[in-house]
């Protein structure tokens, strides 16, 4: 099952195709800065895709990774490793064809966004990839959750990063997941707890935070 936290274009959608005589062109739409596929898998030690990143913004994006699945035939592509970026970035597979070559690959990568608008990431055969930022991830505090009820009540709960436990792991990317238990001033008993994501990014010195 797809982690439901993949925002930065995990989810996309097919919208349309064409044949070239190098195989199969897929055109793909999703949210923002999702990227559109616009080669097929090339030749061994060749291009196997092209990203393109489109921003709707008015600002230059912020520079933390980029999420997204990219398909292939089956048969061009079966290990993740053999995967190469001009920019930072992993992969990993994501389905498999019955023959063990990969249908999907979960790529994320740091766009360059040396112009405004759009960004251009090609992924190599051969496995090359440049050096990770050396900017580590930012550190986890303590939170405070506080909701407050229709008659101006609050009811509170704080979670620390001891509480956390890591349910995935990437060299740009890390999701942490805890419980955290909601308490009145006045109601000693636990009344209900709610699920925590904390998101991180390696060099981005913010976190995202999700409270379902």
């Amino acid at each position: 099952r797809e982690d439901p936290h993949e925002r930065q274009g995990g989810a996309v959608e097919r919208e349309g195709k064409a044949q070239s005589e190098h195989g199969r062109i897929l055109r793909f739409c999703g949210v923002a800065f999702a990227p559109l596929l616009l080669a097929a898998a090339q030749g061994p030690g060749g291009l196997l895709a092209t990203l393109r990143f489109e921003n709707a913004g008015e600002a230059r994006p912020a520079g933390f990774p980029i999420t997204t699945a990219v398909p292939f035939a089956a048969g061009v592509l079966r290990d993740p490793a053999e995967v190469g970026f001009d920019v930072p970035g992993e992969a990993e597979a994501l389905e498999r064809y019955r023959d063990g070559s990969i249908r999907w690959l979960r790529v994320r990568v740091l766009p360059p966004w040396t112009a405004l608008r759009s960004a251009f990431v090609e992924l190599r055969r051969g496995g090359k990839r440049p050096a990770l930022p050396e900017e580590p991830f930012a550190e986890i505090p303590p939170l405070t959750l506080v909701l407050e009820d229709l008659n101006g009540v609050e009811r509170s709960a704080v979670l620390r990063a001891e509480d956390l436990h890591r349910t995935e792991a990437g060299e740009l990317r890390e999701v942490w997941r805890g419980s955290a238990v909601h308490r009145g001033s006045a109601e000693p008993a636990a009344l209900f707890s709610a699920d925590v994501f904390v998101e991180r990014f390696r060099g981005v010195p913010f976190l995202f935070v999700e409270v379902c």
